[in-house]
């Protein structure tokens, strides 16, 4: 056997905590080895003799690949992450992006005319804010960075439209860190260039990296993905998020998510009953507790799954895409059993379902298209058709803000 060490180098100025997946094949496309980057910048594994093939996974999806042969000495494999963007963060959702592509797409129509707002949710009612006219917005070439200040205690929606179908991305008050907004095509024809028409695509970093890792394995939801993830990484870093709730309840929702789709790693039911009543904005944690208190075969698991539900349902969006599958599935495992649900759940689902239909599937946060954030409406229309809404109730004090 011999040792192989695994190094990531990265610029002397980047300071940003990361997390990055590694595994091993052997010439048979077996994995023998698999590991995690967990915020430092080398691993290792021991191999007897033969020729493999190392693997890096980097925090934008990319892989990295080297071959490389075992014989009785150590062997150092070392794996150069180039960073072009003046803001470190940047780099790592544009080292796929070639930089004539990123100058091109400076250029885009749907950055020209972008806007944006906020809706911010009291009881069951939306109402506009001025939220996104104070947030900090940094361009670099064709990308947007937005940092929001969100309502203490409040969910929000952020709004972007324009010359772009409008959509909605749910904000939590706090765990979110950076929204990043990038020009895209859509094409809305079947092999019509002519019909291709300008769009965007919002992806959100998490302020906690190894909740902003864990995040994209949501996402991603195939089984080779999920693969990556190894027990250390599942058992160790999704339990201490978990167990640090109080202080991270979004990071915490992303390992109860992550926990729940291991099943040799299902989460403490007692820590999900504490995230859902620490955390009285996040209908995630309702969701996840109303979930595995149904699995837990308990006689009394039907009864605290519903109660659970309806907290869930007073509580808005899930701020996580996986929430919205999650409450739909208990509700269809709760009527399998003939229980018998509250209106206000039914009401939740029919919601729910639309925003499935809808969902821009770009983030593991909940996004949908639409021109209110309580209507959710598929991807029909033309881009001439969009139009800004106001509330009718609550007028804006500055109306949307330009990017």
């Amino acid at each position: 056997m011999a040792k192989v060490n695994l190094n990531l180098e990265l610029p002397p100025t980047f300071h940003d905590e990361f997390v990055a997946a590694w595994d091993i094949v052997n010439p048979d496309l077996e994995v023998v080895a698999r590991g995690s980057f967990l915020d430092r910048r080398s691993d290792e594994a021991s191999l007897p003799p033969g020729k493999y093939w190392a693997r890096v996974e980097l925090p934008n999806n990319k892989r990295e690949s080297r071959p490389f042969v075992v014989a009785e000495q150590d062997v150092d494999l070392a794996f150069e992450i180039k960073t072009r963007s003046r803001h470190e963060w940047l780099g790592w959702a544009t080292l796929s992006e070639a930089p004539s592509a990123m100058v091109e797409r400076a250029r885009d129509p749907a950055l020209h005319d972008l806007w944006a707002c906020t809706w911010a949710l009291g009881g069951d009612d939306w109402t506009q804010n001025s939220v996104a006219n104070d947030a900090q917005l940094i361009q670099d070439g064709s990308l947007l960075q937005l940092e929001l200040a969100p309502v203490p205690d409040r969910l929000c929606a952020l709004q972007l439209g324009g010359n772009i179908a409008s959509r909605f991305l749910i904000v939590p008050p706090q765990g979110i860190a950076r929204v990043l907004i990038s020009a895209s095509v859509r094409e809305s024809g079947p092999g019509s260039e002519t019909d291709a028409r300008p769009d965007v695509e919002v992806t959100v970093s998490f302020a906690n990296s190894v909740a902003d890792h864990l995040a994209r394995f949501l996402v991603a939801g195939s089984p080779s993905a999920w693969e990556a993830l190894d027990a250390k990484l599942i058992q160790s870093e999704g339990m201490a998020l978990l167990y640090g709730k109080r202080g991270d309840p979004l990071g915490a929702a992303v390992a109860g998510y992550i926990l729940m789709q291991s099943a040799s790693s299902p989460p403490p039911l007692d820590w999900l009953r504490n995230l859902s009543e620490w955390t009285p904005w996040l209908a995630d944690g309702p969701i996840l507790s109303a979930y595995t208190a149904l699995r837990s075969g308990k006689r009394s698991g039907a009864h605290e799954c519903t109660e659970q539900l309806l907290k869930a349902s007073e509580r808005g969006y899930p701020v996580l895409r996986r929430g919205i599958d999650v409450f739909l599935d208990t509700v269809r495992l709760l009527r399998s059993s003939k229980v018998d649900l509250p209106a206000v759940i039914e009401e939740r689902c029919e919601l729910f379902a639309a925003v499935r239909a809808s969902s821009t599937y770009q983030t593991a946060f909940t996004t949908f298209y639409g021109e209110l954030p309580s209507a959710p409406r598929g991807f029909t229309e033309r881009p001439d058709t969009i139009k800004r809404v106001r509330s009718s109730a609550t007028p804006t004090p500055r109306g949307p803000r330009h990017l």
